[in-house]
């Protein structure tokens, strides 16, 4: 079950005061081989970072990154905690030479926030989307953002 497996990937996220603080140890490269099945991430160099959930906490979030800038496994995936691996279908595809380095959603609207480092060389951009992954709006924001923090 999935729920387990997500437990582990959590690694150094932890509940305080009602938020989620992430510290930057959260990149799990190891999980990959342990739960992702698919031989495609494995091969390429992938990783999958920054998990989260959403507001009903029965689908996690995360955002898979390939250094090799091809876009196969480069963006956000979701999959159901009940599901038995995790899904390989992307929920937001990022395009050629592009990866995500941020993901969050807020937990009084179940918005789903995604950062764009633009390569860490400029401002980045955060962009906003629903739960169907219909992007509803973005904004530009500092050099590499890369968390965020909601209030409940």
């Amino acid at each position: 079950e999935l729920r387990n497996s997500y437990m582990k990937m959590l690694g150094a996220v932890h509940r305080r005061a009602g938020f989620i603080v992430a510290s930057k140890r959260e990149r799990i490269p190891m999980l990959s081989d342990a739960v992702f099945p698919y031989r495609e991430l494995r091969e390429s160099q992938a990783e999958m970072i920054k998990p989260c959930m959403n507001p009903t906490a029965d689908t996690v979030y995360y955002i898979g990154v390939n250094y090799n800038g091809t876009q196969t496994f480069n963006g956000i995936y979701r999959t159901a905690i009940t599901d038995s691996v995790f899904n390989n279908q992307y929920f937001v595809q990022a395009n050629h030479l592009q990866y995500y380095w941020g993901l969050g959603i807020d937990p009084k609207s179940g918005l789903i926030y995604i950062a764009d480092p633009k390569g860490f060389q400029q401002n980045g951009n955060i962009a906003i989307y629903d739960q169907q992954g219909h992007k509803k709006s973005d904004f530009n924001v500092g050099i590499g953002p890369a968390f965020m923090i909601f209030e409940r």
